[in-house]
């Protein structure tokens, strides 16, 4: 079946596609630079996801501290969403989900 008109790979072409890697393009680069280390932070717990009461306490911040951060990577980032922030750290690379279990 195919979705959006693109067709489903067959597993011989998936298993000839190299392996994919993380790669930072310029912007998202610019974007990630932009965050305090805090907000760094709290980007990467977010993408290993975690809610924001548990950064909350691991970081032994307030709950609406938590919160303000948050907004704040996503403004910084342009994105609406803690999913779109957390695949983007993920996609380029500033977070490894594999090596931090959540």
């Amino acid at each position: 079946m195919t979705r959006c008109g693109k067709t489903a790979a067959t597993p011989k072409a998936a298993a000839e596609e190299p392996p994919v890697r993380p790669e930072r393009d310029d912007h998202a680069e610019l974007l990630l630079r932009s965050l305090s280390e805090r907000e760094r932070q709290v980007l990467g717990m977010l993408a290993r996801g975690w809610s924001n009461r548990r950064i909350a306490e691991a970081c032994f911040l307030s709950l609406n501290t938590v919160r303000t951060h948050v907004q704040n990577v996503l403004v910084k980032l342009g994105v609406h969403s803690k999913l779109e922030a957390a695949a983007l750290a993920v996609r380029q690379g500033l977070v490894s989900v594999e090596d931090h279990p959540a």
